[in-house]
This record gives structure tokens, sequence and C-alpha cells, in this order.
């Protein structure tokens, strides 16, 4: 594959004709970039559709900068649910990892640090929790590993493992925001708080707008 900037690419349109730009090799991916997001052949490579209930227990090893974190933990939250039997819902565990896609275990140090940010010591056992894991449910082995916290997630800005016994967790407060008008003149939003306090600030390079309680 000839070396092709990511910046360049992401202007790609239409967005099927990426690979071909890139004078890529054949491959599947062909296919998946002309498929409407309802193709019923989705079906056959994904993990988890709308309405699937798991009927064994999970662990989700996810990472806060991989592009499928939120419909990754949003499986987390539907199966710990809906799964069919006490057993599965009962033991659905989650970790996630401060990393970029896949590369937990690989990318944490004393100093990890993603992009330019650096997170601190973000290291994790991750191979002594899968083998613990696997050696319970595939081989009986009484090792404590379902007394385990079922969330552990890595806070970023803390820079600290966290652990959590459900998700979202019980003591996490919702705070709407909506766009606002001024965006478009360039000017910060006020941002009102209940209890009569106000802030300002930037979230995601926007200025946005806390909508009213009601």
């Amino acid at each position: 594959m000839p070396p092709s900037g990511i910046d360049a690419l992401i202007w790609t349109l239409p967005i099927n004709k990426v690979m071909e730009r890139m004078a890529a090799a054949p491959s599947d991916m062909d296919d998946f970039v002309n498929r409407l997001p309802n193709d019923p052949r989705w079906r056959e490579v994904d993990f988890g559709g709308e309405g699937d209930r798991y009927g064994s227990p999970m662990l989700m090893i996810n990472s806060w900068y991989d592009v499928s974190i939120g419909p990754n933990v949003a499986l987390f939250e539907y199966q710990s649910r809906n799964a069919v039997n006490e057993n599965a819902r009962n033991n659905m565990f989650m970790v996630i990892a401060p990393t970029t896609h896949c590369t937990q275990a690989t990318m944490e140090t004393e100093h990890t640090v993603v992009g330019e940010r650096d997170l601190g010591d973000a290291r994790f056992d991750y191979v002594g929790l899968v083998q613990k894991w696997f050696d319970h449910f595939l081989k009986g082995l009484d090792n404590g590993v379902t007394n385990l916290p079922k969330v552990r997630a890595y806070m970023m800005g803390a820079n600290e493992w966290r652990t959590y016994e459900s998700w979202p967790p019980k003591q996490v407060e919702y705070v709407p925001y909506y766009l606002d008008s001024a965006i478009a003149n360039g000017r910060p939003v006020y941002v009102h708080c209940l209890g009569g306090l106000g802030r300002t600030g930037v979230v995601v390079g926007c200025w946005l707008a806390r909508g009213p309680a009601t």
C-alpha cells in the first residue's frame, strides 16, 4: 500500500472511494464501505445486534480512545440487564483502559502516553485477569474471579484505576448539554447550573450551554 496521509484521505468523497484512492489491495473493506447500515449481511460479522441476549458470562476489555467504546459500553449495560439467565447477568465484567484500539497491555507504562497526553501509570495485568477468567469459567477453578469489581475503568485526569459495581456508576451525575446559537458568533455561552451558580467553558471544541432542569 503506498503511503497516504490520513489528513487528506478523510476528505475523500464519496467515502466508498477511499480504498481506491489509497491504491489498497482488494479486501473485505471494499464490500463494507458499500453496505448500508441496515444491510442484513452485517449480522454475519457482528458480535452483538439489536435484541440479542447473551447466555454466558462476559469479560469485555475496552479502551477510552477506541472508536467502538460507545457501543461496547452500551452492550455491557444491555447484557447486564437482559442476558437470558441469572448466571450471565451476574457475571458481566468490563475493563476500560486509557489506550487506543486493541493496544491494551502494549502501551501502558509507568508514564503512559497517548498522543501527547501523559496519563500516568496505567499498567494493568490483562493477561492475569483473562487467565483467571478462563480458569474459572472453562476449568471450574474456584479462584475468586467472580468476586472482583464488575467494572474497572481508568479515570483520565485523575490518572488512576477506579472500581465500580455497575455501569454507569451509581454516583454518576448526569449533566445534559445543548448547542447554543451564540456559537455562530464565536462568543462564550453561559452555562446555567442548578443552585444559581454558573460557569463557561469549551467542551470538545464547541461552546455549549446547559438546558433547564425541567
